[in-house]
């Protein structure tokens, strides 16, 4: 039996101070395009960003749901990682998921996006008013030896 371990780390970013609600970034379909790149037997892949502000850095998550690991991946004993962008509502809810970057097979990605879009986080205020927000973290897919 193979073990495996899915991870979700807090990526540090500047948090604003704007005090203005965020926006999602409206991105043209012709600049969404995928960067690909080979790393050692990995595909490596970045996709622009849809957050105009800088990521919240101090939120809480009050549910946190594992993602599954694919079984194509556990089968090939695959490892990798996808760093996630979710914009959070005011209420804590989770509205857009978005990829940033990925290493190892695009199964990540679909795991990955159908966990956090599942998470719950507490409210964060701002004079008083509970605002949304976006976050970034990385989600890291690895075997247990």
């Amino acid at each position: 039996m193979t073990l495996m371990n899915v991870f979700i780390e807090d990526v540090d970013r500047e948090m604003s101070k704007s005090g203005t609600e965020p926006a999602r970034k409206k991105v043209e379909k012709s600049s969404y395009a995928e960067l690909s790149m080979q790393v050692e037997d990995e595909l490596f892949r970045s996709y622009p960003s849809h957050a105009p502000v800088p990521y919240r850095n101090d939120f809480v998550i009050l549910r946190m749901v594992k993602p599954i690991y694919p079984p194509d991946a556990l089968a090939d004993a695959r490892e990798g990682y996808v760093l996630i962008e979710a914009y959070v509502l005011s209420d804590g809810t989770v509205r857009d998921v978005y990829v940033r970057s990925a290493m190892g097979p695009r199964s990540f990605e679909d795991s990955s996006i159908d966990a956090v879009k599942q998470f719950l986080f507490k409210p964060i205020l701002e004079n008083g008013r509970a605002i949304p927000f976006w976050v970034s973290f990385l989600v890291r897919f690895e075997l247990r030896r």
